[in-house]
């Protein structure tokens, strides 16, 4: 039988064709095609009908979350876009409100877990295919905001090129700058795209990517209006080269630490480095000045048994990253 659904654009109430369930009619959902109907209430298990163009399988999950299922006004990514979660990788439309999600806090420059809110659906005609350094794919609409560490900033990913560097998450949680190898474009009609609103950070990763979840105004090539703050400073990196993780050491001996630190702002001479073991606490270091290529040694001695060995570096600002391995050092005499 029909079932009625509701115009998001002014109101009006037509009978749709699709079979779906008549809960659908509580989302009132306002993503519309060239008409006036909802494309998500009359395309649901790919139905298609004179008042919907897009034709896209929602999960029943979706369909479920009735009050939270809203436009993403081409601000988006597209479906099967991975989405970084506390319990692995998850496609960007099976995510609901309350699910959890990693984001990055830039006051405590670390990844932390937040909470989704709202689920954006809606469909594009166009879109742009990343490939960047390590292995990275993504697929996000031309206005989706990416952080970009050069610029300090939020930027509309077609403001970016080959070359551009953007923010990645490793599975470890470490932030690095990443560069983009290559874009494509790419065009079909009432392609289905998603968003995400997330509680506090208001960003999440997307394939370890670190993307905003709002839809902001660009003026020239730079966020200016959108309630997206421009932060002022990019947490540093770090990343221990030595010793390597799971390696054995020799007891009574002193142990080289060495890391790669840099920062956007203040460069890699303007950072204060500690580091730590999980068994014996804060270390002194001998000589624990980063030279002008972004390179710190450390000298450091540990007692007996497995260690979670930890470099911390922390700007100007108070923004702080930690890189750390795991190492063991072997019983005298053994």
């Amino acid at each position: 039988m029909p079932i009625t659904a509701r115009s998001w654009r002014d109101g009006n109430m037509k009978p749709c064709g699709s079979g779906l369930i008549a809960r659908l009619d509580a989302i009132r959902c306002p993503v519309v095609c060239g008409e006036v109907w909802c494309m998500v209430a009359c395309s649901w298990r790919g139905s298609m009908s004179t008042e919907a163009k897009l034709p896209v399988a929602i999960p029943v999950a979706i369909v479920s979350a009735v009050t939270a299922v809203t436009a993403c006004r081409n601000i988006c990514l597209l479906a099967g876009t991975p989405v970084d979660t506390p319990d692995g990788a998850v496609p960007i439309e099976r995510l609901q409100p309350g699910h959890s999600v990693w984001a990055w806090s830039v006051a405590e420059g670390r990844r932390v877990v937040r909470t989704v809110t709202e689920l954006h659906i809606g469909a594009a005609d166009a879109w742009l295919v990343w490939r960047i350094e390590g292995g990275v794919t993504l697929s996000l609409t031309g206005e989706h905001p990416v952080w970009a560490p050069a610029s300090r900033s939020w930027r509309p990913a077609h403001s970016l090129a080959v070359g551009d560097v953007v923010w990645v998450v490793d599975s470890k949680g470490q932030g690095h700058p990443r560069t983009i190898e290559s874009i494509s474009k790419h065009q079909a009609s009432k392609t289905p795209v998603f968003n995400l609103a997330v509680e506090t950070d208001e960003n999440y990763l997307a394939g370890g990517v670190l993307v905003h979840n709002k839809s902001p105004v660009w003026k020239d090539s730079g966020a200016w209006d959108s309630g997206i703050t421009i932060e002022d400073n990019l947490p540093p990196t770090v990343a221990i080269t030595t010793p390597a993780a799971g390696t054995l050491l020799p007891a009574d001996a002193a142990i080289v630490v060495e890391a790669t630190i840099d920062d956007a702002e203040d460069g890699p001479g303007g950072l204060s480095v500690a580091c730590e073991s999980s068994r014996d606490g804060v270390l002194a270091v001998a000589d624990p000045a980063v030279d002008a290529d972004g390179r710190w040694r450390g000298t450091v001695a540990l007692s007996e048994g497995v260690h979670e060995l930890s470099v911390t570096v922390t700007d100007s600002g108070g923004l702080r990253t930690s890189a750390s391995v795991s190492v063991e050092v072997e019983a005298p005499g053994e």
